[in-house]
């Protein structure tokens, strides 16, 4: 089956009755690239990182803020599992169907198997509104909180939130 486009995943929203707010923009690669946009819409930006154990097959895609940097090994052991490391563009494109800078949690609309484990810093799920790349770049999204929950839970996902212990300033 073919991975969701930007027009698909927003139909998608709209069956599912989750509202958003939607811009276009130049392409942005990194989160610093993004803070020199002005986007008009409210809402926290996320770094959203795919990682794999090191010869493991379960992917985790993780939410943090944009100054928080990822303790692996932290995060390793929190969730009981091998070494972990960054996925490489292959398996970002054969997991999410996405390309580096495109990750955000809509991606997950692409892991059709819901084999992705979800982990989100907790100042990012208790955030009134969160932005998100629509599966590029060029496209941002504002989500309230109840329109990420309600994605996640109508798209067959758990999350497990996490306090800014496992990430460093």
């Amino acid at each position: 089956m073919p991975h969701h486009t930007p027009e698909t995943l927003l139909e998608q929203l709209d069956q599912w009755q989750i509202p958003y707010a939607q811009t276009h923009h130049a392409a942005v690669f990194t989160c610093a690239e993004a803070d020199l946009i002005d986007l008009g819409l409210p809402g926290l930006s996320a770094k959203n990182l795919l990682v794999c154990e090191s010869g493991g097959t379960r992917p985790t895609l993780v939410l943090l803020r944009p100054e928080q940097r990822l303790d692996l090994k932290g995060l390793s052991s929190l969730l009981g599992t091998r070494r972990l490391r960054f996925a490489s563009p292959d398996t970002l494109y054969e997991r999410l169907g996405v390309t580096p800078g495109a990750v955000s949690l809509l991606s997950l609309c692409n892991d059709r198997e819901r084999q992705v484990q979800v982990v989100i810093d907790q100042q990012l799920w208790d955030a009134e509104h969160l932005l998100c790349h629509p599966l590029v770049n060029t496209r941002t999204v504002s989500l309230t909180q109840a329109g990420v929950r309600g994605f996640l839970q109508a798209a067959g996902y758990e999350v497990r939130v996490l306090a800014m212990d496992l990430a460093s300033v």
